[in-house]
């Protein structure tokens, strides 16, 4: 997700193969339907809820046990999933239909399906005269909707499905750049700059925003651990992942920590969460995908000799047809969407 730095096509990185140890106000009224309950969620978090017999009106939050992910000894090589986007895109995420949807440069929603085959889904709200399209973030909520970042438009919007569906501008944010949901349905983002200056981690809290953390430089990727205790968050410019402690009301407890930067983590972008707590980083920069696990961070993905992942930039983990054990991520340089194929 990062608008400002799609003029370094040209820059190349050099970067260091390997594993490396741990060092380490607005908004418009917010809908009553993103409190719903979403108390189960998708396996790849380890959030499932399960039932015990604690008292006749008491319900345990006990995640249920997982398998842990094994990465692979040397890097993966991705294989492309479509090049025939016609388009750059950067936000993806799985509908309650299992099917695909990215954000488009174009200012538009694509769908796509486990056969590749695609179709623009709707073209989103028109920005102001002498604004690009860019759009970043995409995540569904627990209403069914699906909510989209329009950096260049300082706004959210929300896109409800249907045979025709509508879009209407959900809050006022400046450089929106990500956006999650947590299983309590509340909604998280990242704002890249503010006021011209450092961005910020926030949420929405009923009608208002609150900001979790501030003075992040470009803040931009998001993810929770799998019991949500942990928000983890990118700071692209130059690129280093951190993380803070979070309570089950949405208060941050203490200060953020680094957990990975170097020449890996350049202009990283956006995280995705694996149901271990393996936090998956797509390095933009690096032309990688990395992963931080167990307090090391590796290379999962590259392609050898060539720097055809540079732009990587949000992922999905396959729902509905398309694969559960594979990771499918953005270019917001090309036109393409690739697979890792993870398990």
């Amino acid at each position: 997700m990062i608008r400002l730095l799609a003029s370094w096509m040209m820059v190349v990185f050099l970067v260091v193969c390997g594993c490396s140890s741990d060092d380490g106000e607005d908004s418009k009224d917010i809908v009553t339907d993103l409190t719903q309950d979403v108390s189960n969620v998708d396996a790849h978090t380890g959030l499932d809820v399960v039932d015990s017999d604690i008292g006749a009106d008491e319900e345990s939050d006990i995640p249920v046990a997982v398998d842990p992910i094994v990465l692979p000894a040397e890097p993966l090589t991705p294989s492309i999933f479509t090049a025939d986007l016609g388009t750059a895109s950067e936000g993806i995420a799985f509908g309650p239909d299992g099917l695909m949807y990215l954000s488009s440069s174009d200012g538009r929603i694509y769908r796509l399906h486990a056969d590749a085959t695609m179709e623009v889904y709707v073209d989103l709200l028109p920005l102001a005269d002498g604004v690009g399209t860019g759009n970043a973030g995409i995540a569904f909520g627990p209403d069914g909707a699906l909510y989209v970042c329009r950096y260049e438009g300082d706004r959210i919007e929300k896109v409800t499905l249907g045979d025709t569906p509508t879009v209407e501008e959900f809050a006022s944010v400046e450089n929106p750049n990500s956006v999650l949901f947590d299983s309590q349905g509340r909604l998280w983002f990242t704002s890249s700059n503010s006021n011209g200056g450092p961005g910020f981690v926030g949420r929405f809290d009923d009608d208002a925003v609150v900001v979790v953390v501030p003075e992040v430089v470009y803040a931009n990727g998001l993810a929770f651990s799998p019991d949500e205790f942990t928000l983890y968050f990118t700071s692209t410019d130059p690129g280093s992942v951190w993380k803070i402690a979070v309570d089950a009301d949405g208060n941050t407890v203490g200060d953020p920590e680094m957990i990975a930067d170097g020449d890996d983590c350049a202009v990283s972008d956006g995280l995705l969460m694996g149901r271990d707590g393996t936090l998956f980083i797509a390095g933009f920069g690096s032309a990688k995908v990395l992963a931080y696990q167990n307090g090391a961070l590796c290379t999962v993905a590259e392609i050898p000799g060539g720097m055809e992942l540079v732009g990587v930039a949000s992922m999905a983990w396959g729902e509905g047809e398309f694969n559960a054990g594979s990771i499918y991520a953005t270019n917001l340089m090309a036109p393409r969407i690739v697979e890792i194929v993870i398990e």
